[in-house]
């Protein structure tokens, strides 16, 4: 649009749905596409919110003055969106939502880090113990955790699933008669977490792992040619299916404890015997 204004003569439709004019409104919080990517992400109330604005100008500050994870979401999503739309501009075919929704919280985890990583490098009086952070609203923190012992090649999973007060949901604990190594063991206690989940009819979800290698095996495809490649592909595959997930990060060990103690307890448990425990008996730990 602003190219016409110009004089330019110009096709002033948008260029992933083809259907309404392009400007700023349209490209990032009205097009139906990008909508949907807004709601994937569970910030259908930013968008509106935005909607409601009459400048760019308050739209940047009112991202600015949103809580740290939100921000950091819709910033990454903007962005994300134009790169999508720059690739439909000469014809080319963008990705899917649910791929872009991907990208951005692979963004925003990293921008997240780095963030917490700059904050702890300006703690002058040395770093502070960090303690497990309850989810949004209406979404569920997934933390999960695995074990491995070298000698037997044996390990065992652990999750514990909570909500926004803390309070337990689901949990469970068990053993893995033979496993390859410490990375497959997380991979496994990332699976049972997902599948006890996905029956229980969970969708939007954030997850943790004290393992900074699985967050990158799920986040990514650097690890697939490794030996739990196929387990990491199923991951993503039920999470893309099944989840609307807000982000997967890596987390110190003294915000997954519960994950880790419950992990700890499955080495000692009959392989073919895991236990999952529902609402009514899980942990209530909300300040590890």
């Amino acid at each position: 649009m602003n190219i016409a204004r110009r004089g330019v003569e110009t096709d002033t439709r948008c260029p992933v749905c083809g259907l309404f004019d392009e400007d700023g409104r349209h490209c990032f919080l009205k097009c139906k596409q990008v909508k949907k990517c807004w709601q994937g992400l569970n910030l259908e109330d930013v968008r509106l919110q935005l909607l409601s604005l009459q400048s760019a100008r308050r739209v940047v500050e009112v991202i600015l003055k949103l809580k740290s994870e939100k921000r950091s979401l819709v910033i990454c999503l903007l962005w994300a969106w134009w790169g999508n739309r720059n690739k439909a501009n000469p014809g080319e075919k963008g990705v899917s939502v649910e791929e872009v929704n991907r990208r951005v919280v692979t963004f925003a985890n990293c921008s997240y880090q780095l963030e917490k990583r700059a904050v702890q490098g300006g703690n002058k009086g040395g770093r502070a113990k960090e303690i497990w952070v309850p989810p949004p609203p209406d979404v569920l923190k997934i933390n999960i955790d695995g074990a491995f012992r070298e000698v037997g090649k044996t390990g065992a999973w652990g999750f514990v699933i909570r909500d926004c007060d803390g309070n337990g949901v689901l949990e469970g604990s068990g053993r893995l008669k033979w496993v390859h190594d410490a990375l497959m063991a997380e991979g496994e206690a990332c699976l049972a977490a997902l599948t006890v989940a996905m029956d229980a009819g969970i969708s939007h979800v954030v997850i943790e792992a004290d393992s900074s290698n699985l967050v990158a095996a799920v986040n990514s495809d650097g690890f697939d040619q490794a030996v739990g490649g196929v387990l990491f592909k199923e991951i993503r595959l039920i999470l893309s299916l099944h989840f609307v997930t807000l982000s997967f990060t890596h987390v110190s060990t003294s915000c997954n404890n519960c994950a880790h103690e419950l992990a700890c307890a499955g080495i000692h448990r009959d392989p073919d015997q895991p236990v999952l425990v529902d609402r009514d008996r899980a942990c209530s730990e909300s300040n590890e």
